[in-house]
């Protein structure tokens, strides 16, 4: 008996069914990490009211934004919060780099002034807000 070694119960489980993350939790902090560069922006350009309009369509958009920052942290399973808020925080990235693909492939490559220069006027609100990411 003096030989026997006791290992804690603990040990006989591997570290990812000790440390299991509940979805929700997941999902809110990649929803808080998605949010937080959006709130950066909003604070920035607060007092240019020429680049930005609020709208109930941009507040809706912003939620659903928010939301799939949170979707995404689920999809990636992250190992701890630190990596659920992480890839929320670069979910702007992610698809701000989609949408520049996107939008390179679908229209021709012209040479001089913006749209908005030529007298198009403000951006849609998509569009400002795709720009603003």
């Amino acid at each position: 008996m003096a030989d026997m070694v006791l290992i804690p119960a603990y040990t006989e489980r591997s570290f990812s069914e000790l440390y299991q993350m509940h979805p929700f939790s997941v999902f809110g902090v990649g929803v808080i990490g998605a949010a937080a560069p959006e709130i950066l922006r909003l604070y920035t350009i607060r007092e240019d009211p020429s680049k930005f309009r609020w709208s109930r369509y941009f507040v809706v958009i912003s939620l659903v934004y928010v939301a799939l920052g949170g979707f995404v942290a689920l999809l990636f399973q992250p190992s701890s919060y630190y990596s659920a808020f992480y890839t929320g925080l670069a979910f702007p990235f992610i698809v701000n780099s989609l949408s520049e693909r996107a939008q390179n492939k679908l229209t021709p490559q012209v040479k001089g002034a913006s749209a908005v220069g030529r007298g198009r006027g403000r951006f849609s609100p998509l569009q400002s807000f795709i720009k603003g990411l």
